[in-house]
């Protein structure tokens, strides 16, 4: 019990799940019986890109097909998340959606908020910024459920017993 609670607090204070919160390296090198595990932000999204095409892809003409419009705006918002861990939070840019002119959505809902710090402007704000990310990391994002939808295919096909190596070259 006090074990427990002594790993849920340093998972409380850990800056990244690289941190190994739960010890299994020096378990593994105590005992030689845990393996070494990694928890990586990279990981956590290729799970998550599997969880949403298992759940959610479309099998059309020999592959699997999903794209950010067939999932809710909650997965995408997560989908979004774990993809700005994998670039170690460098979003340089994408806050306001490379739009630097003087009259951008960014900058006008910032100075509106800057002029009446009130909680609607600080809504309108969020909204600006959440609405900039997903325009600028559109196509990333479609990409990484394409390239998922390819890896789910092939493993489906591994797993009936066959092997798939893509397009033929002549």
């Amino acid at each position: 019990m006090i074990k427990n609670s002594l790993a849920h607090n340093y998972v409380q204070k850990q800056t990244s799940w690289s941190d190994d919160p739960f010890g299994f390296e020096a378990e593994d090198k105590k005992n030689g019986i845990w393996p070494q595990m990694e928890f990586n932000h990279k990981s956590n999204l290729d799970d998550y890109i599997q969880d949403l095409i298992a759940t959610h892809a479309v099998y059309q003409a020999d592959e699997y097909v999903l794209s950010l419009d067939m999932i809710t705006s909650d997965e995408q918002d997560e989908l979004l998340r774990l993809y700005i861990e994998t670039i170690d939070r460098e979003i340089d840019g994408a806050y306001c959606n490379d739009d630097v002119s003087i009259n951008s959505d960014f900058n006008c809902a910032l100075l509106s908020m800057l002029k009446c710090n009130t909680r609607d402007k600080r809504e309108d704000l969020a909204n600006v910024i959440h609405k900039n990310l997903f325009t600028y990391y559109n196509d990333t994002l479609n990409n990484l459920l394409s390239t998922g939808c390819e890896i789910f295919f092939n493993n489906a096909v591994n797993e009936s017993s066959y092997y798939y190596r893509g397009e033929q070259a002549e």
